[in-house]
């Protein structure tokens, strides 16, 4: 019965070992994809505010244009 329980203990001191070598695995890897997580969450907020900074440009062209062609639109009527 002895021999038994020293077996186990010993086993089981194998098993905590390996379970904290994984554990470490595991620690490192969650690390380093809070770190791309990071940096993706950080290239998408810069390419929302471009893509804010083109929307507003697009919308002052379209404003733009359509002062343009409203304009054409008169010139035309005046032509006989």
């Amino acid at each position: 019965m002895l021999e038994k329980a020293m077996f186990w203990k010993q086993e089981s001191s194998i098993y905590t070992s390996e379970l904290n070598s994984v554990n470490s695995i595991f620690t490192k890897l969650i690390k380093r994809l809070e770190k791309i997580r990071t940096k993706v969450l950080t290239a998408k907020a810069k390419n929302s505010k471009q893509i804010s900074k083109l929307t507003t440009e697009n919308n002052k062209l379209l404003d733009i244009d359509d002062s343009i062609q409203a304009q054409i639109k008169k010139y035309e009527g005046m032509m006989i």
